[in-house]
């Protein structure tokens, strides 16, 4: 026989047991924390993501030679290192210093890692200047010269993922 005691013990556990389970979800979700230039800001588990009209943004905090930036982090979470289609996208993203971008010279031309052709162009000043060697692409906000900059591949920076 369910008594009026028992009954508001099976409820109080149920309501705990949601309030616990609202909790772990509250942890695991990504959750909406400002904007910024019509940037959404969005952390999860200290991990920073933003959003931008239909991408989201991961922004590494470790440094990675551009290979394993792209193939170790960025595919195997179904993204890409980041290509860059506009000026507002150009000047959010240098807000993060040098960081690997999804440009490289494949044979001699610039393209994105999804293969289209390198428009808009936002080269610093002076490059590319046909150095050897250097066949990725950095985005920076270095002084006096902000814009893309490359390096050899085997450099390491932060990176970008775009999804």
């Amino acid at each position: 026989m369910i008594t009026d005691a028992s009954r508001d013990a099976r409820n109080r556990h149920n309501v705990r047991t949601e309030t616990e389970n609202s909790d772990t979800k509250r942890h695991q979700t990504p959750r909406h924390t400002g904007t910024e230039n019509n940037f959404i800001i969005v952390s999860q588990t200290n991990k920073y993501i933003r959003c931008y009209q239909s991408s989201l943004y991961y922004v590494s905090s470790e440094n990675k030679n551009w290979t394993e930036s792209r193939r170790d982090y960025c595919l195997k979470r179904g993204a890409n290192l980041t290509i860059i289609n506009s000026n507002e996208e150009q000047d959010f993203l240098k807000i993060y210093g040098e960081v690997w971008i999804g440009l490289t010279n494949m044979e001699g031309t610039w393209k994105w890692v999804d293969g289209s052709t390198l428009t808009p162009s936002f080269w610093g000043y002076g490059e590319p200047n046909e150095h050897t060697k250097k066949d990725c692409a950095v985005n920076s906000k270095r002084q006096g010269n902000p814009g893309w900059n490359y390096y050899p591949c085997s450099s390491t920076f932060k990176w970008i993922c775009e999804k």
